[in-house]
């Protein structure tokens, strides 16, 4: 994915300053820098618009999984806004006729009772139903 030029710039910046400071917000591959993370996943972007999602089971070893696929992305962007909101600039513009997602109703959110609320696995966090099946990119054992 291209990344607008200011974009990238701030992407740069965050990867020097993660490579310099804080090496666990990396990649592991050390080349994409930890825009929003929790227990279980990592969301990336790196300068070049690599944009993905690590995620791994904390109840065992089993190798950290990559996914760069376009539903992967999607989440990695909107769970990243929260921390660098100029990645709202690489979400597809919803079309007049997309609907609603109807397990988050509209929300992009999942919750449990007023305060926990989770990216909807269903819409990738859009809030409408996209053609998020996209293959390209199936997540992989790192």
């Amino acid at each position: 994915m291209k990344l607008p030029d200011n974009l990238r710039v701030l992407v740069s910046e965050r990867l020097l300053a993660a490579r310099e400071n804080y090496p666990a917000c990396l990649s592991e591959d050390g080349t994409a820098v930890l825009v929003d993370g929790g227990i279980g996943y990592g969301a990336y972007v790196s300068p070049d618009g690599d944009v993905f999602m690590e995620t791994y089971d904390i109840a065992d070893d089993s190798p950290t999984k990559v996914d760069r696929s376009t539903r992967a992305q999607y989440m990695a962007l909107v769970l990243g806004m929260r921390t660098l909101p100029e990645l709202i600039a690489l979400l597809p513009q919803r079309p007049d006729d997309a609907p609603d997602c109807e397990a988050c109703e509209g929300s992009g959110w999942r919750r449990i009772g007023p305060e926990i609320r989770f990216i909807c696995h269903t819409c990738a966090g859009l809030g409408w139903l996209a053609d998020t099946n996209t293959q390209d990119g199936e997540a992989q054992d790192i």
